[in-house]
């Protein structure tokens, strides 16, 4: 196998291990676990990533960029400039057969003894240089002059398979200064805990790079454009090609809506519009559904209010799950120790595992479509994890009404560029038919019964499904 495409498809296991390793039923993270060790990997920065990832789960801790992040910093490994920890966290999981058949390529390419090529090896340090692993791709420099490789130093031949890094603190080892015994934060103490990971060399550091040459005057001969590209094999990018178009296929968000469920499989990325002319029941409804998909998909989610507080917001759920009408709930008519309270309380207890998933703003009118991307980010930072869908319930609060279709675009582009679902709702019943939406759905009511009228994009004729809508309860339940 060419190291192209080795390095790709180490790439893809670990951004496989790092979506499933918090999930502790994961089968993904079975299959990984149960058949790789870090000798299964080649190159010393995916060893090191997948030891890391391994002693920190076993460890208790929560895996995110943040903690991966600093583990690999505590054992002084050197994570290349072009490779982003982040991004092995995006994206959605590959099907188990499609990780089963990469496992089995990364058992046989580095199990049994099998090597890449003997004038490959002999390149090594110059090819990881030009083909760092491809999570995320910045704009193609021309590779720089490799130096001579330096023969290693004493403390990196101590550094072996069966040797662990040590971990130093910032202000160095063994110092006596009152800074060195500065107390290392909560999460520096939970690595060093960690059970000890088998660390291989980082390749040696990059030469710096060279000031510029300067422009060479008209007479001067210049080499024609891109003289200086790397020409590579088209199979070098074929594993990667393969690997996001699996991505794509029955990627949806299940929302525990029969009706939905059954006649899309879900829903799939891209923009979502909620259009009524009842906001109170459009904004029930979008909760609801948020709730059922963080239950049943287990997946980040950010909810944008700009129509109720987070207290309303918590009423209101609690009610419809346990039931029970919310202005009881907020007017005290329960007496606590009775069993119509105790079961109100166990309703509300059962929802924190999937409540942990649910990160709930209240936004100021005027909010950009740029602060939304910032606000994803700022919980990626944090280590909550990347939002798989965005909610938002009012959209004519994001900018002036003359600037709704923009807004609406704006939204197509951040769902379409981020691979994520993104769920807007708006009183316009116009937007149903706005063609930057991949999927709209119009509320309207007959006969007590709520009908939602579900546009697809092409000329297909939009579906009815019923609900009967529980006001009291702030519930929808639907009538199959």
């Amino acid at each position: 196998m060419e190291l192209s495409e080795l390095l790709t498809m180490e790439t893809a296991v670990l951004r496989t291990f790092c979506l499933s390793v918090n999930s502790a039923s994961s089968e993904l993270k079975a299959r990984i676990t149960d058949n790789l060790v870090v000798d299964n990997f080649y190159f010393p920065i995916t060893q090191s990533i997948f030891g890391t990832v391994t002693a920190l789960s076993k460890s208790g801790m929560n895996v995110d960029p943040s903690s991966l992040q600093q583990a690999l910093s505590l054992h002084s490994v050197d994570v290349p400039d072009d490779f982003f920890l982040e991004d092995l966290f995006r994206g959605e999981a590959p099907s188990a057969e499609t990780l089963t058949e990469w496992i089995d390529g990364l058992s046989s390419q580095n199990g049994n003894g099998d090597e890449p090529a003997a004038a490959e090896l002999a390149d090594k340090e110059h090819y990881l240089e030009k083909t760092q692993p491809s999570v995320k791709t910045k704009a193609a420099k021309a590779p720089a002059p490799t130096p001579e490789p330096k023969p290693p130093t004493e403390a990196a031949e101590e550094v072996g398979p069966d040797k662990t890094a040590p971990l130093e603190s910032a202000e160095g080892a063994g110092s006596d200064t009152p800074a060195a015994k500065t107390e290392k934060p909560q999460l520096a103490q939970q690595i060093e805990t960690a059970p000890p990971v088998p660390m291989q060399p980082t390749a040696p550091a990059r030469a710096p790079a060279k000031a510029k040459p300067p422009t060479p005057s008209p007479t001067q001969t210049q080499e024609p454009p891109g003289a200086n590209d790397v020409l590579a094999p088209e199979s070098g990018e074929w594993l990667g090609y393969l690997a996001d178009l699996t991505k794509k296929q029955g990627e949806h968000l299940k929302t525990g809506f029969a009706g939905l469920d059954a006649e899309w499989g879900g829903l799939g990325t891209g923009l979502l519009l909620l259009a009524g002319e009842e906001r109170h029941r459009l904004v029930d409804f979008l909760k609801q559904l948020i709730d059922q998909i963080a239950v049943r998909c287990r997946v980040p989610c950010l909810y944008l209010s700009f129509e109720r507080s987070k207290a309303e917001l918590r009423l209101h759920t609690l009610s419809r799950l346990s039931d029970a009408p919310a202005t009881h709930i907020r007017d005290g008519r329960y007496d606590k120790d009775s069993a119509e309270w105790q079961s109100i309380i166990r309703a509300g207890e059962q929802a924190v595992e999937w409540l942990q998933r649910i990160y709930t703003v209240e936004a100021t009118p005027g909010l950009a479509v740029t602060g939304i991307r910032e606000l994803r980010q700022g919980l990626l930072d944090s280590g909550a994890g990347a939002p798989c869908l965005i909610a938002i319930d009012n959209l004519q609060k994001l900018a002036s009404k003359s600037d709704l279709l923009q807004s609406v675009a704006e939204l197509k582009e951040l769902a379409e560029s981020l691979g994520i679902l993104v769920i807007g709702v708006a009183d316009n019943m116009e937007l149903v038919h706005e063609r930057s939406a991949d999927m709209a759905v119009k509320f309207t009511e007959q006969e007590g019964v709520s009908l939602l009228e579900v546009h697809t994009a092409g000329p297909s004729e939009p579906t009815v499904l019923r609900f009967d809508y529980r006001r009291e309860t702030h519930r929808f339940e639907e009538r199959l």
